[in-house]
């Protein structure tokens, strides 16, 4: 069962505190004020974490996670990311690798996560691809363009599937969404991982195929797409498709594209308070608006109507 906490405070020390729980190597090095507000919300799973928090503040911290894999966006003024090799900003994602990071940046941050625990992701990953010996590696801490967007897709997703009490993850399950959010994230940057799928794409129809139908999906979501078009723009059989989406994800490439219409529609009902239901739910590929209705309650336990705004 997950466990969601959240934390609203002023204090300094509050901050490194709450991130040594899911981070325990995280370290914050500065912090430009001497009071300064900290909200933070994580739902943790056996083996992972989803987290979101807003610093009020400029600030530079150091992690050293070699027990675990973390995947974070920080959208902040003048942001860096600091490693042996060289800086990079910090306009896209990043994953840890076994070295250092140190970030930091000005102003005011928010920043979203995904962590996971080695002795959960490493086994996952080898029963995936196939091979025993691999080992979770990052080649590239900052991933491209597409990627980039991809993986904050699957972020806002597990975040919105997870992050409200009292809900419950119906549609995959917690063990199932856990599992779609590491493959894909280990999908979206380069990774042994993905460098290992990759190699047994042609022989296995499978992840290069899943990660272009995930494309197609996420820039299709409100056309009137079928699992046929989703095939030919993968350049797979429908039937190949289905198997891959069942070896890689766990799921089916309709129930995908249904969660990625869903999490579409709820972006746009936290943004507005009094959005036309029947408006949205056809924008988003939905036939009527009380099969959206019914699909919105399936995954994330509420109606469209009681979505709340956006924090």
């Amino acid at each position: 069962m997950a466990r969601r906490s959240s934390l609203s405070t002023h204090g300094i020390d509050d901050v490194e505190q709450t991130w040594q729980e899911v981070v325990p190597s995280a370290q914050l090095r500065t912090i430009a004020e001497s009071r300064v507000r900290f909200d933070w919300v994580a739902s943790t799973l056996e083996g992972a974490a989803v987290l979101s928090y807003q610093l009020g503040a400029g600030a530079g911290a150091e992690i050293e996670p070699r027990d675990q894999l973390v995947f974070c966006r920080v959208d902040a003024p003048r942001g860096r990311l600091a490693t042996a090799t060289g800086t990079r900003d910090l306009s896209r994602p990043w994953v840890s690798s076994e070295a250092p990071l140190q970030v930091s940046w000005e102003g005011h941050a928010r920043v979203s996560a995904l962590v996971f625990d080695r002795e959960f992701a490493e086994p996952l990953a080898r029963q995936i691809v196939g091979d025993d010996r691999l080992a979770l590696r990052v080649h590239d801490i900052v991933p491209g363009p597409d990627d980039a967007r991809q993986w904050e897709r699957v972020y806002r997703h597990v975040m919105l599937s997870m992050g409200d009490t009292g809900t419950e993850v119906a549609t995959l399950g917690e063990a199932g969404l856990r599992r779609h959010a590491l493959v894909s994230s280990l999908l979206a940057f380069d990774t042994s991982f993905r460098r290992a799928a990759d190699a047994s794409a042609q022989r296995r129809g499978a992840p290069a195929s899943v990660r272009r139908a995930i494309s197609f999906m996420e820039s299709h979501a409100g056309d009137p797409a079928t699992v046929d078009d989703i095939a030919r723009a993968a350049r797979m059989s429908t039937r190949g498709l289905q198997a891959a989406f069942r070896r890689e994800l766990g799921t089916t490439p309709a129930a995908y594209l249904r969660r990625v219409r869903l999490a579409g529609a709820r972006e746009e009902l936290e943004r507005h308070d009094h959005a036309a239901i029947a408006e949205i739910s056809a924008r988003w590929g939905f036939a009527t608006p009380s099969r959206f209705a019914a699909a919105y309650r399936a995954e994330y336990g509420m109606t469209p109507r009681q979505t709340p705004p956006a924090r």
